[in-house]
């Protein structure tokens, strides 16, 4: 052969150590005792190991014993039998992964023909062995390892870049037997424009001495059609550094590029179904998150008040189910809306501080409860007035703030807004938010704005999400004409940045609070803070007042420096300081200057984190004018301002009836079937609220069992639910109602209410076919309840005509009892207090006796004693036992009393403060 008078020693060897280095097998040789000689790196690789490290060694010192056993006895086999095995093999991987490999070895003999020991090679082929049926049959392996190589490996000579090797693979996807290629170039076998091709990537691998791979190069072959192949060309140098020989490793991707490309196809198809079912989702309502963000933020503040176990338990749900059902129908709305192009801006106009800081605000109660600083800074030169969406720039705002809240533990979260440029009407802002927390790491970064993505599982089992937020926020900027990116550090907090782009709005003349805050300046003030970015937001806001504001960064420095103000003549008009802050809070700061006979009547208002019992009674005695709650608004601590310097009288606060009066029916006995349990909490609580009796079932077939041995006014039916659905719950009821198969004591009709999350077209007539009486859509609103109940049972005989029936006090008419005498009211409301326990008690023991006619006197006796100051709510109940004990229903009567006995405590509490003189009966109106 040409290339046997070309070959040095020397040339051989570094083709061969090239070959055997370059390809992707795991190679070994062992001599007759089978000791290790030589194994290449990508062997060392897999063994974590060293050529030294194992050279000289058997397998009984290298690997486990069974495994040793395997391979002494396959080379036995090689040397005894001078045969070449094949093998496919099932191993574990370094990972433990369970991977199939393709195992060679062969005899090496030496000049004389005589066996001298074993080699061999093997490679993963786990691929492959999922779609072939069979491997590459490998024959001669002492001719040429590169002869065995199951992909395609040529080699030429540097000169003039004829083909001095030609593999047997490569014989095979050619198409040409290595006779017919050796000794010839790329021009007597391709045609010309693919020969230049080759040829121009080879003289460019020889003339630098580097490696190229070639990613996709496209071959017509005779028997394979056209292939892919991913091509690498490395250059083989000789013992001068000069190019010898080019060798080149072709892999066939045609199956895997077609695989890509199919794979590319479906893709496709499955975003063209998903965008279909995103159409049908962004065209549904989504009112009902209208009012999710108040409700959870008030809840949280509710639940720092004082509360009984049940309300307690009330408030925890409504905050749980709110902050789920807000988390999946914003984000699954809004993402449904964004992916199907049916996502519209609106455009108004909006004060853009107001928005932040009402925005801010609604996250506070949740910073306040991690002991966080939550700030806000808009530079001074932001428009105040801008023409945008303040509905999604305040989602964008609330998706990264609330993150950095979630996931900052101690420390600060800021929002600084700036203007980046403001030419012809148009202004482009940068917005930052900055947070002290757990970081996010450099990887992490890439993936965070795709959708479904979380930092990390880990992160997303301790903080939840579903992993939409920051997708949708970054959907959102990219509609406003911005951009968002994000700077961290694992460890180090985060700062998230967005742009984006409004007009500018007209400004409205100046309000009356503005105009006396005008006439204050030039007035002095001292801000006390020791969170250094607060006092700068502060003392930035007073400056652009034109007042003077000085800074403390604790409550020391601010004593000292009130009083040198004073002595130097020029004393301080207003002190602005922190609550919370340590070592000397705000309120003994304040107390101090109270006691100071120079600072005593310094105008004082107090800052604060989070909204903690008492401190609003320690404002009122320690004189402080305003009283605000951190993150400040502008607005909020200007008119603060203003008031407390005597330039804005306050305006009058109406009296605010926190429930409107619920609909004038009598308390009914109701079965609510239901298979959520938060939502039989919160239907509970409104209808027990209202003064009625509540069953409950958790399906429609048990509910029709419940019927069958109980009497009801009304039923609340849920429409989904498992085992029986409602609406076929509704037709077996109507059936045993015609048959007279229902409780006697049931109402006759029984009324049927539907509720239904659903709100499509049609399901309204699908429920009152069923032979449900009317429709109440979820979630429950209080005014529809309200509506249906008084639709339904307004005209029924044993209805009230009081609206305030579950008022716990009619004051006007206990007070109409007593002539007007309020004293005597006190006297009256006391003999209830003294008696009421002793009532209860033998009321309870009547009932578990089972004491009918107890039951009903002592029920009469209640109903007179708490009628008589007024107590409707609970006089209906008392009335409802009266009755049931009357009719024998004790079990009814013992699920009455627990209503009961809930709201006379109630009614009790407020007939305590009320004869310990707390208030006068026109101020407990609405309690």
């Amino acid at each position: 052969m040409i290339v046997a008078s070309e070959l040095t020693q020397h040339s051989a060897e570094s083709l061969y150590h090239s070959l055997v280095e370059s390809l992707p097998l795991c190679i070994f040789q062992k001599d007759r005792q089978f000791r290790i000689l030589f194994v290449n790196q990508r062997m060392c690789d897999a063994l974590g190991v060293t050529l030294p490290q194992i050279q000289g060694k058997n397998d009984f010192e290298v690997f486990p014993a069974d495994l040793a056993e395997k391979y002494r006895s396959d080379d036995m086999h090689v040397i005894e039998t001078g045969e070449l095995l094949e093998a496919v093999e099932e191993i574990s991987a370094s990972d433990g992964k369970r991977i199939h490999i393709q195992v060679l070895k062969a005899p090496i003999r030496d000049s004389q023909g005589a066996i001298v020991g074993v080699q061999g090679m093997f490679w993963d082929i786990t691929d492959r062995q999922a779609t072939e049926n069979q491997l590459i049959e490998a024959h001669g392996f002492l001719d040429s390892i590169v002869d065995n190589v199951p992909i395609m490996l040529f080699v030429k000579e540097a000169e003039e870049l004829r083909f001095v090797k030609f593999n047997r693979a490569s014989e095979e996807l050619v198409g040409l037997s290595r006779e017919d290629v050796l000794g010839k170039c790329d021009f007597d076998l391709f045609p010309k424009e693919l020969a230049e091709f080759f040829t121009q990537k080879d003289r460019a691998v020889l003339a630098n001495g580097v490696m190229v791979e070639i990613p996709e190069e496209t071959l017509d072959t005779p028997n394979h059609g056209r292939r892919i192949l991913r091509t690498k060309k490395i250059p083989v140098m000789d013992s001068e550094g000069k190019p010898r020989f080019l060798l080149g490793i072709s892999e066939d991707v045609t199956e895997k590029r077609l695989t890509e490309l199919a794979l590319k196809e479906a893709k496709e198809a499955a975003e063209s179904a998903s965008r279909a079912k995103s159409d049908f989702l962004a065209n549904m309502s989504h009112e009902i998150r209208t009012p999710m963000n108040a409700v959870l933020g008030m809840t949280e503040l509710l639940m720092d008040t004082p509360l009984d176990r049940t309300q307690r338990e009330y408030v925890k749900m409504v905050h749980e189910s709110g902050e789920a059902l807000l988390g999946l129908i914003n984000d699954i709305l809004d993402f449904s809306k964004i992916e199907s192009g049916k996502f519209n801006l609106d455009r108004t106009e909006f004060a853009l501080r107001e928005l932040l800081g009402d925005t801010m605000k609604t996250l506070a109660v949740r910073a306040s409860h991690k002991d966080l600083e939550l700030a806000v800074h808009v530079a001074s030169d932001v428009p105040c007035v801008l023409v945008g969406d303040p509905g999604r720039l305040r989602q964008i705002v609330m998706n990264l703030v609330g993150n950095a809240v979630k996931f900052t533990e101690k420390g600060e979260v800021i929002l600084d807004v700036s203007c980046q440029s403001h030419i012809e009407g148009k202004v482009e802002l940068l917005f930052l938010v900055r947070d002290t927390g757990i970081g996010i790491s450099r990887d992490q970064m890439d993936r965070i704005f795709q959708a479904f993505e979380q930092a990390d599982t880990s992160t997303t089992r301790r903080y939840g999400g579903t992993g939409l937020g920051l997708t949708i926020t970054s959907r959102l900027v990219d509609l406003m004409g911005g951009s968002i990116w994000v700077e961290s550090n694992p460890g180090q907090g985060s700062t998230f940045y967005f742009t984006t782009q409004f007009d500018v709005g007209v400004e409205t003349a100046g309000s009356h609070i503005g105009l006396a805050v005008a006439q204050l300046e030039g007035l002095r003030v001292l801000v006390v803070d020791d969170n250094a970015t607060n006092r700068l937001i502060l003392t930035e806001i007073l400056e652009n007042h034109k007042l003077e504001p000085q800074s403390a960064g604790n409550a020391a420095q601010a004593i000292e420096m009130l009083l040198s103000a004073q002595e130097s003549g020029e004393p301080f008009s207003l002190l602005l300081t922190d609550v919370n802050m340590p070592d000397i809070d705000g309120f003994t700061l304040v107390d101090h200057v109270r006691k100071n006979e120079v600072l005593r009547d310094l105008a004082v208002i107090v800052l604060t984190s989070g909204d903690r019992l008492g401190d609003r009674d320690r404002c009122q005695k320690l004189n402080v004018v305003s009283h605000l709650r951190k993150p400040i608004k502008q607005s909020e601590l200007v008119q603060s301002i203003a008031m407390a310097l005597g330039t804005v009288r306050p305006e009058n606060d109406q009296p605010v009836r926190t429930h409107a009066a619920p609909s004038a029916v009598r308390p009914l006995r109701i079965l609510l079937a239901e298979d959520s349990y938060p939502n039989q909490v919160l239907a509970c609580g409104l209808l027990r609220k209202r003064g009625h009796i509540v069953s409950v079932a958790n399906h429609g077939e048990e509910a029709i069992d419940i019927l069958q041995s109980e009497g009801f006014d009304l039923v609340l039916m849920d429409v989904q639910m498992p085992v029986m659905d409602g609406l076929e719950a509704t037709r077996v009821i109507r059936k045993l109602e015609g048959r007279e198969k229902l409780h006697p004591l049931n109402r006759n009709p029984l009324i049927v209410v539907a509720m239904t999350a659903h709100a499509m077209k049609g399901d309204r007539e699908r429920c009152l076919e069923s032979g449900m009486d009317d429709y109440l859509s979820k979630p429950i609103r209080t005014h529809e309840l309200d509506e249906i109940l008084s639709r339904n049972f307004s005209d029924d005989d044993e209805a009230k005509t009081d609206a305030n029936i579950t008022t716990l006090i009619d004051w006007s008419e206990a007070l109409s009892a007593v002539d007007g005498d309020c004293e005597l009211l006190k006297v009256v409301a006391g003999a209830l207090l003294e008696e009421v326990d002793s009532l209860k008690l033998r009321l309870a023991a009547a009932l578990a006796s089972g004491d009918a006619t107890s039951v009903q006197q002592l029920g009469h006796t209640l109903k007179g004693a708490v009628g008589a100051i007024g107590a409707q709510g609970c006089r209906c109940l008392a009335e409802r036992l009266e009755s049931l004990g009357k009719q024998g229903e004790i079990e009814m009567a013992h699920i009455c009393f627990v209503e009961f006995e809930r709201e006379l405590g109630r009614v009790c509490e407020l007939l305590q403060g009320f004869v310990q003189g707390d208030f006068q009966p026109e101020s407990a109106i609405g309690k």
